[in-house]
């Protein structure tokens, strides 16, 4: 912080981040100067030929050249070492360095091509093969300068250069950390920077307005002169803090739940309604099969690496022809992999295949509609997020930014998702235009039930359709499994309560994501940011290495803990007290916030629907290989998740198979929630 300003612009990295790429650099760079110093040695005998002096010469050039490039590069180290996060004045001749660097680097490529020219543009009369290992040398000097380009471009991110320099202000100290009015630019830098956490899907053109969403969203949070690892070093800094702060981490991994009946924190967990006798975890690890099974064959594999391929294949009707297509099975692939996919993660046939649909564009969800004769059911299933478009559907909302009326009987004031609600009309229409459940329930017992179930994304479409049909289903059960935190509204939620569980599993973030608790989070970062007297390399080596090696350096980085906690580090922001007043950038954020509060943007909160199910890991051992911790659970509410926690599984728990393989864990253990 702030970005680096180097040939007249203001590029996508700071001049404190140069410490890791610098270091992984030097370790190509290290070997080569010993290998190309090993060469010259052994066959520094045999260079006295007619054209020796030009092998000797190519010899000690590249050697002179790698040495200046070394030390600029641990110059760069150096300089990129100095100061802290928000004082950059130390690195301010920063650009020089860089330029230095450049200008060598011009050079090595000039005299690779001269070198190239005397090697093999002449014919040398020296020995064979000292010749060869002459040009071996040459042809792999070539590719070390290739790695270092790509190296030193990933690094830069030239792609991602967004305004001259004469429009920012070019004081690097603390006022320059508020940059107002980025606009297009700063949407396109953090556009990109999505991109790459996203590198498997950026290419594709149905995700191209998804990304330039994600980038606009990033853009209107942190409209500061900030680089993505300035964020990722504030997080660190927010989880320790949040681990630091007496019983901020109770709730997501306790000691011993039996001697720590305190765990039901909220008041509000105690005046939740008696779970009906359907919401018990042998349901919910059942139904939870066909939660995953509507993601296709990628979680199947995913869940199976050695044999799930082979099950697929075995039965693939492109494969191995074994029979006709399922029929109402629309835009799968070709051999219908997703298809069998589904029904090993269901033991399914293709009789109990009422409707199957992967269809994911504009507001279409893909979801499929099956029997149950072994609980004389009708399921659907709803997929979750999965591409990047998803991610779309569910940020684009109205122009109010409000969710949507929904006309619930004996429902005051209820209302949900617009996206969720576009989605959930869409199953709908499809399942009143083809008649799918009435064909579904033809094939069963009449006092048969109608199960609705989804995953993430497609757990708030099952809860929003569950609400929709309800008054004609009067026995109808949701199971929605890690859903959204912004859903439906207050009295909504209360009112799914009786028709709806919601399985989530630790740190999940997705049920803990809501307009209000990210602009919490985003204040404490940036407080975090401003307050903390440590460089950025500190931060993040200590911070991360500890979750690397996780039990292993508990006590090992306890120092380091009470050193993070006592640099200055005052306490994260609450809505009861007012955020500390530190510097020009705090009171800037605290009067965003307190507009985005009176301009009525959170005035329609939403919340997860149902009865809340929270599942917790249980640590009984300090040891490094503890791999598979107990779980157990407890009914609460919507009131626990009114935080994000900042931990190393706070993406993982959102995670189907994990969610899966702790309710089958917990139905083997026959463990009950309380």
């Amino acid at each position: 912080m702030p970005a680096l300003v180097f040939l007249g612009y203001r590029w996508g990295i700071s001049s404190d981040d140069f410490v890791f790429p610098t270091l992984a650099e030097l370790l190509l760079q290290v070997p080569w100067i010993g290998v190309l110093v090993a060469c010259y040695i052994v066959n520094q005998s045999k260079l006295g030929c007619d054209t020796g002096d030009n092998i000797k010469l190519f010899y000690f050039g590249t050697l002179f050249l790698d040495c200046i490039y070394f030390i600029t590069t641990v110059a760069v180290i150096w300089m990129s070492m100095r100061g802290t996060i928000t004082n950059s004045q130390p690195r301010r001749r920063m650009w020089l360095i860089l330029l230095i660097k450049v200008l060598v680097y011009l050079t090595e490529l000039v005299w690779i091509c001269l070198s190239t020219y005397w090697i093999f543009g002449n014919e040398l009369t020296c020995d064979t093969t000292t010749v060869w290992v002459a040009r071996g040398a040459l042809i792999w000097s070539w590719f070390v300068r290739f790695l270092k380009f790509v190296w030193n471009v990933t690094v830069f991110s030239p792609w991602t250069k967004y305004e001259p320099v004469s429009e920012f202000p070019r004081d690097l100290g603390r006022s320059a950390i508020r940059v107002a009015g980025l606009g297009p630019q700063a949407i396109s830098l953090w556009e990109q920077s999505v991109k790459r956490l996203f590198c498997c899907y950026s290419d594709h053109h149905d995700n191209h307005e998804a990304f330039k969403e994600l980038g606009a969203i990033a853009a209107e949070y942190f409209n500061l002169d900030l680089v993505l690892s300035d964020i990722v070093a504030g997080l660190v800094l927010v989880m320790k803090r949040q681990m630091d702060d007496e019983g901020s981490l109770q709730e997501v991994r306790i000691l011993n739940p039996m001697r720590n009946p305190s765990f039901r924190a909220s008041a509000e967990s105690r005046d939740l309604p008696r779970p009906k006798e359907w919401m018990t975890i042998s349901n919910m690890a059942y139904y939870m099969r066909y939660a995953i099974a509507a993601y296709g064959s990628v979680t199947y594999v995913g869940r199976n690496p050695c044999c799930g391929t082979c099950r697929i294949c075995c039965k693939s009707r492109c494969c191995m022809n074994t029979g006709p297509f399922v029929v109402n099975v629309f835009h799968d692939d070709r051999c219908q992999s997703n298809t069998e996919a589904l029904k090993n993660w269901t033991n399914l046939t293709d009789d109990d295949l009422i409707y199957i649909s992967f269809r994911n564009k504009n507001r279409d969800t893909p979801f499929f509609v099956a029997v149950d004769h072994s609980k004389n059911a009708v399921v659907v299933a709803v997929r979750g997020t999965w591409f990047s478009r998803d991610s779309q559907d569910v940020l684009d909302d109205d122009e109010s930014g409000y969710g949507r009326i929904m006309d619930v009987t004996g429902v005051y004031n209820a209302y949900c998702h617009t996206a969720l609600l576009d989605k959930a009309y869409f199953v709908l229409d499809r399942l009143n235009n083809m008649e799918i459940l009435e064909a579904a329930f033809g094939k069963l017992n009449a006092d048969a039930k109608l199960v609705i179930t989804g995953h993430g994304l497609g757990s708030g479409v099952a809860a929003v359709l569950s609400i929709i049909l309800r008054e004609q289903y009067p026995q109808l059960m949701c199971y929605a499994f890690s859903p959204m935190g912004a859903c439906v509204s207050p009295n909504l939620s209360k009112y799914t309560q009786q028709f709806i569980c919601s399985p989530t599993l630790g740190a999940d973030m997705i049920v803990r994501t809501t307009l209000a608790t990210f602009s919490k989070l985003r204040l404490s970062l940036v407080q975090a940011l401003l307050q903390i007297d440590m460089p950025k390399y500190q931060i993040m080596a200590k911070g991360w290495l500890r979750y690397l090696y996780c039990c292993c350096l508990l006590q090992s980085s306890a120092e380091y803990d009470r050193q993070l906690l006592s640099a200055r580090l005052g306490p994260l922001y609450t809505e009861e007290e007012p955020l500390v007043q530190v510097c020009g950038l705090a009171e800037t954020l605290q009067e965003a916030e307190t507009e985005a509060r009176n301009s009525g943007i959170i005035v329609w909160p939403l919340k997860p629907p149902g009865q809340l199910l929270h599942i917790v890991e249980t640590d009984e051992s300090t040891g490094c290989c503890t791999c598979s911790p107990a779980h157990h659970a407890y009914w609460t509410g919507a009131g626990t998740f009114d935080k994000i926690i900042m931990s190393s599984s706070m993406i993982t728990d959102h995670m189907p198979g994990k969610l899966l393989h702790a309710l089958e864990k917990m139905r083997d253990s026959e463990v009950e929630p309380i």
